[in-house]
């Protein structure tokens, strides 16, 4: 699905798709086109998201996309919850929600993570990126 972003400036087609579909879809064809992005490993800012990106890098020999880095951050919140809060589901469940209210933001390799009362990500930092950039 692509929706056409028209400016003063600009007047390209936007892609909210996986960078990964993006790159397999004929990338000279598609050459500027942007896209939207939670996690963009080329241009990581942070010691936490610089350190993840070279450690994936080193694993598996190519740029994490940001589905390894929302996935990543997932399992280390699931993975503090349990420990801190308790390995049931309940608990885990209770320990999520709070991030950001009850208990701090998370600072994930994605950025400020932190949860509304309807459960919903806030203040989450989105990336439009372009093919080929």
């Amino acid at each position: 699905m692509s929706v056409t972003c028209s400016s003063s400036k600009h007047s390209r087609p936007v892609f909210a798709a996986i960078p990964a579909v993006v790159s397999l879809l004929a990338p000279p064809a598609l050459a500027g086109v942007r896209y939207v992005a939670f996690f963009q490993a080329s241009h990581a800012e942070t010691p936490k998201a610089k350190a993840f990106v070279s450690a994936f890098i080193k694993k598996y020999g190519v740029m994490p996309e940001q589905r390894s880095a929302l996935a990543y951050d997932a399992t280390i919140l699931i993975g503090h919850a349990a420990l801190e809060g308790g390995a049931t589901r309940g608990r885990v469940r209770d320990y999520l929600a709070s991030i950001g209210s009850a208990r701090d933001a998370a600072d994930g390799v994605t950025g400020r993570i932190a949860f509304d009362q309807q459960h919903d990500v806030v203040d989450k930092p989105v990336v439009i990126a372009t093919v080929g950039k």
